[in-house]
């Protein structure tokens, strides 16, 4: 492998030098309102680790109910609007004076002016989904007014408000429990455990080559530890709120070797943009696979986070036969609260690692390119977070129509998206090319349709997941269920709902819409329950008899279209 430290000084002065713009954020006079009329408790804070990001705001628990009104926390403007039935859901940004944008998100509602500028936008898009960006002087707001109701949407799977705070000319989020909310704190981090990294080939820990957890229990490590050459440290550590179990994340850590700070953190900026390098930041398999969130307190490879501060060696230790460290954690959250490790590492003689051979190795700093008769990838720089031996192979399964493909381990994450490539193994006509769809398999089993186009012979995608990768062909169109019985349609009144279940076998769903005589109208479609609804009572629709159609369409453009007779009564 080659050494990362020729190649990792720019990109750690620069890091450091954004950590200054992070620094001194705390807020003054900001003179905010709480979002919601109940007490504030918690489910998430600002920056906890999640699946490939921090989270960027609170989980505010509703009472375990939607519909409670979600009031703004200043005067402002609406600055944008945007619903999808992934991530936020139904979602409002709040711009206001003093520097600061405010956003709702999950909601369930609006109010009913910013509903029906919802609507307009709805129809003169022709889409239920949508992200808009408005005027100052369209939707006015002031302090305290209610702008709308909690929900469950988007992304959600259980009712509350997740809740931010932006600057608004850098869209930085900002922890918003730097502002003076009501949210009650007097407990102390959880510190749960310490893992030792060995971070090369000579260096050991406990005699062998592969990083150690070691519990920790009343305030102390489990057993001693013993360690040679370059060492990196990380720390499981969570946060519980007042009035709440849910498990958050802490808001500092300093990290200590012999009374030396040589590592500190806070979580008091993110900026959105770099919000994925948590996977280098966090212990990404133990994260993953054993539910722990272990902060990891070196800096090594690709990770431009900057949220770091007195890095000494980049937090590296080096250990030598007979040196004992003292080693010391200082975690806090956001409201001073303390919590305090000490421990000692005793260095011993060293045992290196025999030099694996790599036939292809992978570099972080660099392109990278594979290519065999059947398959490929093409990675930019910066798209690995260190450097790798690449692990492949190929298999035959069924239900494909190429072989698969296994690139590295699912326990091996990935910065930024790169191109694959796949060649069918059967020989289809050209009018079945644009059907072909790359195929991922999840570590569970299931799979998921990462999309392509047919190029030279073979089907292009961009992925940013390391597993195994293989050719589907979708020839079939969505599906479609009444849910309405379909002979009560010659005679509905005005305030009449009409619902399908819809849904799509493999590449997904794309496009749904609803026509009255080739008018388009408004339907909502539930992502959870695949249901697609349409309600007479948000149209102005006449007595009489009318086309009614719906129409379809998955992503790799196979169309189901039907069309019904529609009365509307007096």
């Amino acid at each position: 492998m080659h050494t990362y430290r020729n190649r990792v000084g720019v990109l750690i002065a620069f890091c450091c030098f954004f950590t200054g713009l992070f620094s001194q954020v705390k807020p003054k006079n900001a003179d905010f309102g709480p979002p919601l009329k109940i007490p504030l408790v918690l489910a998430g804070n600002f920056c906890e680790l999640r699946p490939n990001h921090f989270h960027t705001g609170l989980d505010i628990k509703t009472q375990g109910r939607q519909g409670l009104a979600v009031t703004s926390i200043a005067d402002g403007f609406v600055s944008r609007i945007a619903y999808s039935h992934y991530g936020y859901g139904l979602v409002l940004y709040i711009d206001h004076p003093n520097g600061y944008t405010s956003v709702y998100a999950h909601l369930r509602s609006t109010n009913e002016t910013i509903a029906k500028k919802i609507k307009e936008i709805q129809y003169k898009e022709k889409s239920e989904t949508f992200n808009v960006y408005l005027d100052s002087t369209d939707l006015l707001v002031k302090k305290g007014e209610v702008i709308g109701l909690s929900g469950s949407s988007g992304s959600s799977y259980a009712p509350h408000l997740h809740f931010e705070i932006r600057q608004t000319k850098t869209e930085y989020a900002v922890n918003p429990l730097l502002f003076d909310f009501d949210i009650k704190d007097t407990r102390k981090p959880d510190i749960k455990g310490v893992k030792v990294y060995p971070l090369d080939d000579s260096s050991s820990v406990y005699g062998k080559q592969e990083a150690v957890y070691v519990p920790v229990r009343n305030g102390t490590v489990t057993k001693s530890i013993s360690a040679n050459g370059k060492i990196g440290l990380g720390i499981h550590a969570t946060d519980r709120l007042n009035a709440a179990g849910n498990v958050c994340g802490v808001y500092s850590i300093d990290l200590f070797a012999n009374k030396d700070k040589i590592y500190h953190h806070n979580m008091e900026l993110m900026d959105f943009d770099k919000n994925r390098y948590i996977n280098h930041h966090k212990d990404y398999v133990e994260y993953t696979f054993n539910k722990r969130n272990i902060h990891k307190n070196f800096i090594k490879g690709n990770n431009q986070l900057p949220i770091y501060d007195s890095l000494k060696n980049n937090g590296i230790l080096r250990i030598n036969k007979g040196d004992v460290i003292d080693v010391s954690y200082i975690i806090k959250d956001v409201y001073e609260n303390t919590s305090r490790l000490k421990f000692k590492i005793i260095g011993v003689e060293g045992k290196p690692k025999e030099h694996e051979s790599c036939s292809h190795e992978l570099l972080w700093d660099k392109p990278n390119a594979f290519d065999t008769t059947d398959f490929g990838f093409l990675m930019a720089p910066l798209t690995l977070y260190d450097d790798q031996c690449l692990r492949y192979k190929k298999s035959n399964a069924s239900g494909f129509l190429s072989d698969v493909h296994l690139i590295n381990s699912y326990r091996i994450p990935v910065q930024k998206y790169f191109t694959i490539k796949i060649k069918p193994t059967v020989q289809l006509s050209d009018e079945f090319n644009n059907k072909l769809l790359i195929v991922f398999q999840d570590k569970k089993g299931r799979l998921q349709a990462r999309g392509g186009e047919f190029l030279e012979g073979y089907v292009h995608t961009k992925v940013r997941e390391y597993g195994p990768y293989g050719l589907m062909i979708d020839t079939i169109a969505p599906y479609c269920n009444w849910v309405t019985n379909i002979n009560s349609l010659k005679g509905l009144n005005k305030n009449s709902k009409i619902q399908w279940k819809i849904g799509d076998n493999l590449s997904g769903l794309n496009t749904y819409n609803v026509y009255i005589d080739d008018k388009w109208v408004l339907a909502v479609y539930n992502r959870k329950r695949n249901t697609l609804t349409f309600d007479l009572s948000d149209t102005d629709i006449k007595p009489g008899t009318y086309n009614l159609t719906l129409r379809l369409s998955d992503e790799r453009q196979n169309k189901y279209e039907e069309v019904v007779k529609l009365t509307i009564l007096d």
